[in-house]
């Protein structure tokens, strides 16, 4: 490997950390309105907090892949289920302690069931713009 590959996979990596700060910033400003009661109904019911997805995450989905071009496929699979609870714990504890608390007669951890099917969903459309 040449010094100038080195500098890409340099270049990419800071890249990618970069944009998964974005996507929490974005995640940040989506949930800054969403109420716990939302979210319990949302879980319970296995319905989506949006009934569907709002042109500003096809927005960004679009920003990303101009922007990005490929790296967006290099960074989706570091966008997990856990690293999306570990930011909404960080900072929104009553969403994060919502998902982690949903009666047991719902399901064996079915927050976080619920959860990683959203991020998928998410994903999912972004990379499908």
């Amino acid at each position: 490997m040449g010094a100038g590959d080195i500098f890409k996979k340099f270049a990419v990596n800071i890249g990618v950390g970069a944009a998964i700060q974005v996507i929490r910033g974005w995640l940040n400003v989506q949930l800054k309105d969403v109420q716990p009661s939302d979210l319990y109904e949302a879980i319970i019911t296995d319905g989506d907090l949006w009934s569907v997805i709002p042109d500003n995450i096809k927005t960004t989905g679009h920003k990303f892949k101009n922007a990005y071009r490929g790296l967006f496929d290099k960074f989706e699979d570091q966008i997990t289920t856990e690293l999306v609870l570990t930011w909404i714990k960080e900072d929104h504890p009553q969403l994060y302690s919502t998902i982690i608390n949903i009666p047991k007669n719902y399901g064996e951890q079915a927050g976080i069931l619920w959860m990683d099917k959203q991020v998928r969903r998410i994903k999912q459309q972004i990379t499908e713009m």
